[in-house]
């Protein structure tokens, strides 16, 4: 993460942060926990109504704090290596969990309900746990789809049955 060290910090406004927080490449979520952070922050910003370019100083030392906490997470290693046969396959299971709303992204602040965040989520997991499985080459896995949301697993349900008939 060397483009960190290019960041000017000296003036914080809504332009930055957002270029700065888009910076920060994760297309598997991994650090989303830390990304909270700059997208409360944003989120902030906005409820004050200020312009695009104009300095955020209340909110400049929030910012640049978790500015200075991010340069930790190139240390992070993360191993995806999976070896087995396709024998032992059968005897697996794969869990997916799938949450659209707080730990995993900010609401948004005004429209979309919980089960609307939610759907998605279920479906993009699903989409996903189908090619892993896929891309492993195994035939035989046992796969488990979790939600905390019963209105989007009754939605989920019902769509199964319109399908069947």
């Amino acid at each position: 993460m060397k483009w960190l060290d290019d960041i000017n910090m000296d003036k914080v406004t809504k332009r930055s942060m957002l270029s700065t927080v888009h910076k920060v490449f994760d297309p598997f979520g991994f650090i989303s926990p830390e990304m909270l952070c700059p997208k409360i922050i944003l989120q902030k910003a906005w409820k004050l109504g200020t312009s695009w370019d104009e300095e955020l100083t209340e909110l400049r030392k929030e910012f640049v704090q978790w500015f200075q906490e991010i340069k930790y997470l190139s240390d992070i290693q993360i191993f995806r290596y999976i070896q087995m046969s396709h024998e032992a396959s059968s005897s697996c299971a794969i869990h997916t969990f799938a949450d659209g709303t707080a730990k995993s992204q900010v609401a948004l602040l005004r429209g979309a309900t919980i089960p609307r965040m939610e759907l998605p989520a279920v479906m993009i997991g699903a989409r996903l746990t189908n090619s892993v499985v896929k891309a492993l080459g195994w035939r035989k896995v046992t796969t488990y789809y979790w939600s905390d949301s019963t209105t989007v697993l009754a939605w989920v349900e019902r769509r199964k049955l319109v399908c069947l008939h």
